[in-house]
């Protein structure tokens, strides 16, 4: 069974969860889930809450980030290109990976990472086609 961590990032706590479930039925499982609280205005992650999402981005084999997100992404984004076999990169529009930044060059120049311009809904079944390989029978 493929694991994966879906980076929280610019996601309201409902579209999260409903991202997540809808990944896992792919035959998925979700190394950790960011908590309710994580998704209040101002929230600021704890040493352990912090921890935690590192240690779930290190047992994913496939990381997903929804662009544009924030700092934070940033962060996951560069572990995820370390440590997991397949990272995915997700936005709206696709002008997320056009013209890069020193802030955001991975979005446009790193080579091995995937790269969908669709909407939230859309994307389990844009990751179900891309690693048809890997969902569940």
């Amino acid at each position: 069974m493929l694991k994966f961590y879906l980076s929280p990032s610019g996601l309201s706590y409902f579209e999260y969860r409903r991202t997540c479930r809808a990944i896992a039925a792919l035959g998925w499982s979700l190394t950790w889930a960011w908590p309710a609280k994580s998704f209040a205005a101002g929230f600021k992650p704890t040493k352990d809450l912090s921890e935690m999402a590192v240690t779930g981005i290190s047992q994913a084999e496939l990381f997903i980030a929804i662009l544009p997100g924030n700092i934070g992404t940033q962060f996951e984004i560069g572990l995820a290109y370390a440590w997991c076999q397949e990272l995915a990169l997700a936005a709206r529009d696709k002008v997320y990976f056009g013209d890069s930044t020193l802030a955001n060059f991975h979005h446009a120049m790193l080579p091995g990472i995937t790269r969908f311009v669709c909407s939230l809904e859309q994307l389990p079944a844009r990751l179900r086609s891309y690693y048809l390989y890997l969902v569940a029978n």
